[in-house]
């Protein structure tokens, strides 16, 4: 079981160790390192680690009232303290795929684009959530069973769509869930800007699909 933070004497001063974490808190705090989730949905979460819908919401109000995490209507958001500080162990991510890399039309700005998808769901992909590395943002989106996860990333003037599949999942249905994203944007576009009448098709730079 965690302990809470003990708050005493924080008044100028620094705010103390992280708080101990217990097996499964630590588990939970593993997966949105290893993802580098900055902000993150429950449900997506929930898939991400397997876990019971009443464990993961026990594990995340812990965390919450840790100081790790904060909870607003769209989600759950990373904290400093967790950014900070804990590191855990644990089974390496599994590989990444490439999927397919395209251009972005120079006039579209990123963060209209982002704020445009976040949270939302596509064929049967589900938010996960997403993570800020720099200049590029990369949403993640996992399927119903929780067999297939798809990265976008996108920087300025560039996307790349990459998916982890598990053991026993076939990697076509990886790639028809990155198809199915493409043309969500694609109407994404058409809202930003009506004019627009390009499928992002159009602007591929460079397609890598695994043999």
């Amino acid at each position: 079981m965690s302990m809470p933070r003990d708050h005493a004497g924080d008044e100028g001063g620094d705010e103390g160790p992280l708080p101990t974490l217990d097996a499964r808190d630590g588990a939970v705090i593993d997966i949105i390192k290893k993802e580098r989730l900055s902000q993150f949905s429950f449900d997506g979460l929930r898939r991400r680690t397997g876990l019971h819908q009443e464990t993961l919401s026990r594990i995340l109000d812990r965390l919450e009232g840790e100081g790790l995490l904060s909870k607003s209507s769209q989600g759950y958001s990373v904290t400093e303290h967790l950014e900070d500080g804990v590191e855990m162990s644990g089974d390496p991510h599994l590989a990444s795929i490439p999927l397919l890399q395209t251009l972005l039309p120079d006039d579209v700005e990123l963060p209209q684009v982002t704020s445009a998808l976040r949270g939302r769901w596509f064929g049967r992909m589900r938010w996960l959530g997403m993570s800020l590395e720099g200049e590029t943002a990369v949403l993640k989106w996992i399927s119903e069973d929780a067999g297939i996860q798809v990265d976008a990333a996108f920087s300025p003037g560039q996307l790349e769509v990459a998916a982890v599949v598990k053991e026993g999942w076939k990697l076509t249905d990886a790639v028809k869930a990155s198809y199915e994203l493409m043309g969500h944007l694609t109407r994404v576009f058409a809202r930003l800007n009506p004019r627009r009448r390009v499928a992002l098709f159009d602007l591929v730079g460079e397609r890598h699909f695994p043999n």
